[in-house]
């Protein structure tokens, strides 16, 4: 397993290897996306979607003694999360705690994403941070100041962060409405936290475009998710070559699933490997054509949606990680040994059974968690949830749903999207579990 932290680091097929900026030397070759082109090394262009302050955090951490340390800090991180909010969570027990920690770590794929180097992990830290700061608000400065910094970290590590969390704190206001006078001093902090982490983020990208005179170019996420779902292939079918977009080049190779349209497949040549002034304009042309097919297909993008939504809330697997990788060697690559990428690669992928075995187990464990918070929130009063556990269990399932939604929505539909915040299910079960057993314990008393 621990060869994982080097596959989904170094695919050059998933990074931005084509980058000569700090985008792309940095987090390309740290940080990972999804589905990408085997080998591709197309210089001038910035590609957009990688995060180089994970970079910046990873090469700190690997500064320690090696790739492992990234990993090993991102555990320690993961670890003070866990042990500074359970007792917001109302476990307060040390034995209760060691458990609730072996739990989410033998039984969710949290360990998993700890051993990536990529920032998924920090997904569900961000869920965190926003639940005790919002319900728990701290007395003093210092656990406040210490969440604050998870949400901003987490901001700048992913994008989807930003989104998650702007979505679940306006939920949460929606449903403290009537209390919101007593909670403004948490939602001004959240704010604020979530206000410099976007501009951090624009920050670098101007910078970049001011090192290298390039502008970073964004992965047209929303266009390639609606041609993925057919509604903007039907558009492009109708205006092509009428309207001129530069899409049009892509009309006889429909249909594409969202991922082949970005990355590509053997035999078609994707969005990214096009070059640079098509991937420009086809990121310019992305909003008139996606407008096109919200408003001439609203029932057919919203049936899709909606099936993707439910998708990725039930939906959970790690078995993309389980590929051979053939780097381009003419990279420069002081990161990482080249050969020994590969043969990890390699590895893991004749393991590909045991990817596939916990997937399963992982995906039974998310499902019957699921399951039992649904449940316990419908006969929260027969079993007699306290407050707290009902504000844990809500937070955490809504956080899944708004999850399942972003990427459903408006990104891809993969496994691992749901994967890399499963545990948050499980924490929200046991929470219930031991209110539960705390209620019966006084009964019996």
């Amino acid at each position: 397993m621990n060869g994982l932290n080097l596959w989904h680091a170094i695919d050059a097929r998933h990074t931005g290897v084509r980058s000569t900026s700090l985008a792309g030397n940095t987090a390309g070759a740290i940080g990972a996306s999804q589905g990408g082109p085997t080998s591709v090394a197309k210089p001038k262009v910035t590609l957009g979607g990688r995060s180089p302050y994970y970079g910046a955090f990873a090469w700190g951490a690997r500064a320690f003694g090696g790739l492992g340390t990234i990993t090993i800090a991102q555990a320690l991180w993961l670890a003070l999360v866990l042990v500074v909010a359970l007792p917001e969570f109302g476990l307060r027990r040390p034995h209760t705690q060691i458990v609730t920690v072996a739990a989410i770590s033998m039984i969710s794929p949290l360990a998993f994403f700890i051993d990536v180097i990529m920032p998924d992990v920090f997904i569900g830290v961000v869920v965190v941070a926003v639940f005790v700061l919002w319900y728990r608000w701290p007395r003093t400065w210092m656990p406040r100041l210490w969440w604050l910094f998870n949400i901003l970290a987490a901001v700048l590590f992913h994008t989807s962060a930003l989104l998650l969390a702007v979505l679940l704190l306006a939920c949460l206001a929606l449903a403290e409405h009537r209390s919101w006078q007593n909670r403004r001093h948490q939602a001004i902090s959240i704010f604020s936290a979530l206000a410099i982490g976007l501009c951090g983020s624009v920050a670098m990208d101007l910078a970049i475009k001011h090192a290298t005179g390039r502008a970073v170019t964004p992965i047209p996420y929303l266009l390639a998710r609606t041609i993925g779902d057919g509604t903007a292939a039907r558009v492009l079918r109708e205006d092509c070559p009428a309207r001129g977009y530069a899409t049009c080049r892509f009309v006889n190779q429909f249909p594409l699933t969202e991922n082949e349209f970005l990355w590509g497949r053997p035999g078609l040549v994707g969005w990214n490997q096009i070059d640079p002034s098509s991937e420009t304009a086809i990121v310019r042309e992305q909003w008139p054509i996606v407008f096109a097919a919200l408003t001439r297909y609203p029932g057919q993008q919203l049936s899709r949606s909606a099936h993707n939504l439910v998708w990725m809330f039930f939906t959970l697997d790690v078995d993309e990680f389980g590929y051979s990788i053939k780097l381009d060697h003419s990279l420069d690559n002081k990161l990482f040994d080249a050969q020994r990428i590969e043969a990890e690669s390699g590895r893991i992928y004749s393991q590909h059974l045991t990817l596939r075995l916990l997937s399963v187990i992982w995906h039974i464990t998310y499902i019957v968690a699921v399951s039992f918070v649904i449940v316990a929130l419908l006969f929260r009063r027969r079993l007699r949830i306290s407050r707290l556990t009902l504000q844990v269990a809500s937070t955490m399932l809504l956080a899944l749903v708004l999850s399942a939604a972003i990427q459903g929505v408006l990104g891809g539909v993969w496994g691992r999207y749901t994967a890399r915040i499963a545990w948050l299910a499980i924490l929200a079960a046991i929470v219930i579990a031991v209110d539960i057993l705390r209620g019966r314990t006084r009964s019996l008393s």
